[in-house]
């Protein structure tokens, strides 16, 4: 069955909460933190592709979940139960388009690990990773590109801002700081007539 954090809508995380290649700009934020280390095992370190995922939560000895069917819109869903050192965490990839989407001719490939229990070390880790100021307005939201080895902000110019989707190279990090359920969300801007 799902839990509540499986039914919001896309559009409603996005109020509330990131390749070309992923960069770790901050290697040095806090790996201690289980939960940073099964963002890092299962989003990093797998660019957030679904194929990847799910060999890493395999070699992991994830539990694979049965879902109902998904929601218009809503694809590729897999969510799995996997432990690591002893802590069980959710992971959740699926691919999200809304009809605003289209106006970039994009949709979001979504990746979450999401924690029975609060974790500031990991969600301030994930911070520090991000490498960018987060949003203005909406402070657990970092969007930022990627270029070569390093994150950049978004683009502040409209034009510019879909030529980065365009490229590819455009991503959203989402954290959750709740003291009982701690989650790191990692969301690119998939380019209309990508797999």
């Amino acid at each position: 069955m799902r839990t509540a954090f499986l039914r919001q809508p896309m559009t409603a995380i996005l109020a509330a909460f990131a390749c070309a290649a992923l960069s770790t700009p901050a290697m040095a934020a806090d790996e201690g933190s289980v939960l940073f280390r099964a963002f890092k095992t299962f989003r990093i370190d797998t660019h957030a592709e679904p194929a990847a995922v799910q060999a890493a939560a395999a070699a992991a000895g994830a539990q694979p979940q049965m879902l109902p069917p998904p929601p218009a819109g809503l694809r590729n869903e897999a969510v799995w139960v996997v432990s690591l050192d002893g802590q069980s965490f959710k992971l959740r990839n699926w691919d999200m388009t809304e009809p605003g989407d289209l106006i970039y001719g994009v949709f979001h490939r979504s990746c979450q690990v999401l924690s029975p229990a609060g974790d500031d070390a990991g969600v301030a880790a994930a911070r520090q990773w991000a490498g960018v100021a987060p949003d203005a307005t909406t402070p657990n939201i970092y969007e930022f590109q990627v270029n070569g080895d390093a994150h950049t902000p978004k683009p502040s110019d409209p034009d510019a801002y879909s030529t980065t989707i365009s490229r590819g190279v455009m991503w959203m990090l989402m954290v959750s700081p709740d003291p009982d359920r701690a989650s790191l969300m990692l969301i690119h801007f998939v380019p209309a007539g990508s797999p």
